[in-house]
């Protein structure tokens, strides 16, 4: 009795000194542990089921065998997304003494599903020096290395940008399309994301160049083009800004392409222009004017900002004006609210780049196509969870509003 009320004890310090849910992690860490090394002996047993297929029972005559054993070598399967190290058998046949292939053990090898667990893995934070602390451990592990690692991480994200370079999107509407270009790793890659008649997001392309380079932008949207993206419906394009992104558009897609200009990289162009004193009053002058539902109005407070400014900062009077009307356009096309919150600037295209940054800090040499496969490799991982944009329930007013919007340029 004594001893069970120690053991109590014992049970109830441990929760205070450690707390239940680190002991629920601890137990739940072990049972797993535990249930992979049942599974591994479930393995052993099944290819030795298979091995009895073919050669029948240890020493036991069998005139319809079609082989016989021959031993052991080292061999591995994967469990739990890890290679695992096992005794293969191995087998010959009775007449030409060939090797024979055991299927079993053949199937259990399948590297594609090691290299998705640890593109997965990394992409969520891990670097590959501190893989092996993070793995389902299991006795038997084998090929955590810091180079096996990586070699998995660059075949995996290799085959990403191969699946996503043939990606196609026939029969998909995308309502809207945000361009943008993304500083990463000192380099600017030109990144598109497409929103559909769902709401949904999707992201469409990634190229490495500037927005300012006219042939990158128009090959990327030409390419768009040719894997199914329609250019002859109306599209509101959400762009940075840049002249040649702009050039490139109306190239491509004509008179269907609407034209939002983003309202945030508008709003930091001017700023670079105007005195560290007077930006409160003209960054609330420009918050005003586009929170304004009416398009009149909200040309009318910009076009009043514009003429106050040209005494006191003519710079920024020339940087507001330029693409003024451009940065109006789902004002001008009366969206609901909800809409207009998701559709006045490129963040829809940054805003995945914030955890890739973070994961990404860990690399320190980047060579040939790294930042375009992590950039693929991660934009597809978040692309799995995107929400659809905010007002996704309002997005047939969209489509009406660019639909008539085409009518009237054309």
């Amino acid at each position: 009795m004594r001893s069970y009320h120690r053991a109590v004890s014992d049970g109830e310090h441990l929760v205070l000194k450690f707390g239940r849910e680190e002991i629920e992690r601890l137990i739940n860490q072990e049972l797993h542990q535990s249930a992979l090394s049942v599974g591994v002996a479930v393995i052993a047993e099944l290819i030795e089921e298979e091995v009895r297929t073919l050669c029948g029972n240890h020493r036991e005559r069998d005139k319809e065998r079609r082989a016989h054993r021959y031993g052991h070598q080292r061999g591995y399967v994967v469990v739990g997304g890890q290679k695992v190290a096992i005794a293969k058998p191995r087998v010959r046949g009775v007449n030409g003494g060939h090797e024979v292939r055991l299927r079993l053990y053949e199937r259990l090898q399948r590297r594609d599903v090691i290299d998705e667990r640890v593109m997965h893995r990394l992409l969520y934070g891990v670097s590959c020096r501190n893989y092996r602390s993070v793995i389902d451990t299991i006795q038997a592990s084998v090929g955590v290395s810091r180079s096996s690692v990586s070699r998995s991480f660059v075949r995996s994200t290799e085959q990403r940008l191969r699946e996503f370079t043939q990606r196609r999107f026939d029969g998909v509407r995308f309502v809207a399309i945000a361009i943008d270009g993304v500083r990463f790793k000192g380099h600017t890659l030109i990144v598109a994301m497409g929103v559909d008649d769902r709401g949904c997001k999707r992201v469409l392309a990634v190229r490495q160049g500037a927005t300012e380079n006219a042939r990158v932008c128009c090959d990327m949207l030409e390419e768009l083009r040719d894997h199914g993206v329609c250019s002859d419906a109306a599209t509101l394009f959400i762009l940075d800004g840049s002249k040649a992104l702009r050039a490139a558009v109306d190239r491509v897609w004509g008179s269907a392409a609407v034209v939002q200009r983003c309202r945030l990289h508008k709003i930091r162009n001017v700023r670079a222009y105007v005195p560290d004193q007077l930006w409160p009053e003209v960054h609330k002058r420009l918050r005003d004017a586009y929170a304004e539902p009416d398009y009149a109005k909200a040309k009318r407070h910009l076009e009043t900002t514009a003429r106050w400014l040209d005494r006191l900062a003519p710079a920024a009077t020339r940087s507001l004006r330029e693409g003024l009307d451009d940065t109006l356009t789902i004002t001008r096309l009366a969206l609901p609210r909800p809409l207009r919150r998701s559709l006045m600037s490129t963040n829809i295209v940054e805003s995945p780049f914030g955890r890739l940054r973070s994961t990404a800090r860990r690399v320190t040499r980047w060579r040939g196509d790294m930042r375009i496969r992590w950039c693929v490799a991660g934009l597809l991982e978040a692309e799995r969870t995107f929400n659809r944009i905010g007002g996704a329930d309002l997005i047939a007013k969209l489509i009406d509003a660019v639909d008539r919007s085409k009518e009237t340029a054309a």
